[in-house]
């Protein structure tokens, strides 16, 4: 009696048996090496993306003049970076906390952060579904 390994072919494997199979007389080894890579450059650039504005604040930061002017553009984009993670306009938080930081009282800046701001445009969007739905 014949024993098996236990292992069975995954389905990727068995398409990759099959591309191999018909493509076998078609393309040399060097051809289908660059097919595959070709086809992962699409994955690369996402990656390029999500880190270029890193590497460009990285070269503006040798040139803000000052420490203390690198530590400023730091925050401004730690800021800007923290909103478009929670899927808030940057421009729109900002505008919004810089009209009111000058008279807001400095034991409730909590008031003035990300998610108060959030809840704030949640609020609206629900009170102006409510009026479109009466």
């Amino acid at each position: 009696m014949r024993q098996t390994s236990g292992t069975r072919k995954s389905p990727g494997e068995k398409i990759v048996k099959e591309i191999k199979r018909a493509t076998r007389k078609q393309y040399s080894s060097e051809e289908k090496i660059r097919i595959v890579l070709d086809g992962l450059r699409g994955e690369d650039s996402i990656a390029e993306r999500a880190v270029r504005p890193v590497t460009l604040g990285r070269k503006n930061y040798l040139f803000m003049g000052s420490e203390v002017g690198g530590k400023s553009a730091a925050i401004a984009y730690t800021l800007i970076e923290t909103s478009k993670m929670n899927k808030v306009n940057p421009d729109a938080w900002l505008a919004w906390v810089l009209e009111r930081i000058q008279d807001h009282p400095a034991n409730r800046m909590n008031d003035l952060m990300l998610w108060a701001y959030q809840d704030m445009i949640n609020a609206q969007n629900a009170e102006a579904e409510a009026k479109d739905a009466a």
